[in-house]
């Protein structure tokens, strides 16, 4: 089982400015380090990256995700859009 941690998802849409607002909120170091981390393009490379593979069950997969998100103060946050 995984630990809980503070989460914040930025629900987004494509061509909405917000990569530029993702960008912002990394530096600030506060509120994770958002990215696009459940979009395909980005998911399925961390995986491989990692030794993972698709059919992976989520407790191999979900910590390097979360490290990936998180901020210096433990905070994870990702964007996600309507189509992840």
């Amino acid at each position: 089982m995984i630990a809980p941690v503070k989460s914040i998802f930025f629900a987004a849409t494509h061509r909405s400015g917000s990569t530029f607002l993702m960008k912002h909120i990394a530096n600030t170091d506060r509120l994770g380090q958002p990215g696009e981390y459940f979009y395909p393009q980005n998911f399925v490379p961390l995986l491989r990256n990692n030794g993972l593979d698709l059919n992976s069950d989520v407790d191999s997969w979900l910590p390097l995700v979360i490290e990936k998100g998180k901020s210096s103060n433990g905070i994870f946050s990702s964007k996600i859009f309507g189509d992840n």
